[in-house]
């Protein structure tokens, strides 16, 4: 998938993910750079950037869909457009694991070099871009609302991890409980994923 996309194809593909949980706490999140003015439209998982004029610092997500709403998605038929998307178009990586180290360091983001968290993962399970149980992912530092996530050691997360400016990296507009409905989505979808348990870790 081409990371430079205008808005029209925001409003083409909207239309189709909206059955799928828009609205769904990943709707809408906002990163401004120096360099570069980038606005992230979350949609289910798909990221869709589109280059705009105005500088937009922050995060701004949307509640998360009801309850009900969640039991509505999960319960709904497979759909073989979501199904094939995600299998055929989508970059990044899709996984639950247990936070093993957390570093602070200096990486190449878009076209500058940005302070980050790199993220160690041993992987239990993944659906979409592991390859082995020890995997690496990015997210901001955290600080002035620059959208990074929380991330503990030790605790076990749900990571949807976008390739974005170069880096596989997540946002605090992600889902990060290893439960949550997006993960019974996955499952229904696309089956229990991938197991790492009981492998060598690299």
């Amino acid at each position: 998938m081409n990371l430079d996309h205008s808005s029209s194809t925001v409003s083409s593909m909207s239309a189709h993910w909206k059955h799928f949980g828009e609205g769904n706490g990943e709707t809408g999140t906002h990163i401004g750079t120096p360099c570069m003015n980038v606005r992230v439209f979350i949609l289910t998982g798909l990221a869709v950037f589109v280059l705009c004029p105005l500088t937009a610092y922050g995060c701004f997500c949307s509640a998360p869909p009801s309850k009900e709403e969640q039991e509505k998605m999960v319960s709904a038929p497979v759909d073989p457009e979501f199904k094939r998307w995600w299998r055929e178009e989508f970059k990044g990586a899709v996984f639950i694991g247990t936070v093993i180290r957390i570093q602070k360091v200096d990486v190449k983001w878009f076209d500058r070099t940005t302070r980050m968290k790199r993220v160690t993962v041993n992987v239990e399970r993944a659906w979409f871009g592991v390859t082995q149980q020890t995997f690496v992912i990015y997210t901001s530092m955290g600080k002035g609302g620059d959208c990074g996530v929380p991330y503990s050691k030790g605790y076990k997360y749900f990571f949807d991890a976008q390739l974005i400016g170069g880096q596989l990296s997540t946002n605090i507009c992600s889902l990060t409980d290893p439960d949550n409905y997006k993960v019974k989505l996955f499952e229904k979808t696309f089956g229990d994923g991938r197991s790492f348990l009981g492998t060598t870790p690299h």
